[in-house]
């Protein structure tokens, strides 16, 4: 089933995103990069006063999804999650990138020239929706995930397929395989985030 995108650019911030699953009305956000649990409670503390409904927790707190399985992380996140929430912040979002280094998957689909992945193997798939859907599992509150294809371990452009043939193709499969689990299996929104350090990188994400 072919998915619409939505351009978002109603951020405090000077980021670009790109919304997967329904848009809300409106959305009024802030990012908070601390893992100073005083410092982000004092920011969230005043986003009633700004109109805040939307927040991003990304850098210090999580930039990929996988290091919430850190048990004093998790409970940073979640317990940052739940104050923001009872702020009145509707929607709150964690950061991820994908792919993340190639060491972190199973040699067994490192079948690609170099050790690199096979995109054309469905088990390699089904894998990384499982590994995503227990990740999800760790931040239940979460409200949705950001996910950026730049500065990531293992680019998914870079690895092997014969079905895939453009890089636009390698990292539309990246974000079905995500919005199979955050989207119709948790009812969760996706946003792809557009940074680029290049006009070519930028390309890759919008085509």
């Amino acid at each position: 089933m072919k998915k619409s995108f939505l351009i978002i650019s109603c951020f405090i911030l000077n980021i670009s995103n790109v919304l997967y699953c329904q848009a809300p009305e409106h959305i009024r956000g802030w990012n908070i990069l601390s893992d100073s649990y005083e410092d982000d409670i004092v920011t969230i503390s005043a986003a009633k006063s700004y109109n805040i409904n939307y927040l991003q927790l990304s850098h210090d707190l999580v930039m990929d999804l996988r290091e919430i399985r850190d048990p004093k992380k998790q409970k940073l996140v979640n317990d940052l999650i739940t104050e923001a929430h009872r702020a009145g912040i509707k929607e709150v979002v964690i950061w991820d990138h994908a792919l993340y280094d190639l060491k972190y998957y199973p040699d067994q689909f490192k079948t690609g020239p170099k050790g690199t992945i096979d995109l054309d193997n469905p088990a390699f798939w089904e894998w990384f929706k499982a590994d995503y859907r227990n990740l999800m599992v760790l931040d239940p509150q979460a409200d949705g995930v950001v996910l950026t294809f730049i500065e990531t371990g293992a680019r998914a452009e870079n690895q092997y397929s014969a079905k895939l043939v453009t890089s636009p193709e390698k990292l539309a499969a990246v974000v079905d395989a995500v919005a199979e689990v955050v989207c119709n299996e948790l009812g969760k929104q996706l946003y792809i985030r557009t940074f680029a350090y290049t006009d070519a990188e930028y390309h890759n994400t919008i085509v």
